[in-house]
C-alpha cells in the first residue's frame, strides 16, 4: 500500500480529481 503512495499514478488521479472538482 505504501508503495501507491511512491507510484505517480496517485498523484495524477488527485490531480485529475482536483481539475475534475474545480471544473465542475
Amino acid at each position: 500500500m505504501k508503495k501507491l503512495t511512491t507510484k505517480p499514478f496517485t498523484r495524477r488521479t488527485l490531480a485529475y480529481l482536483l481539475i475534475l472538482a474545480f471544473y465542475t
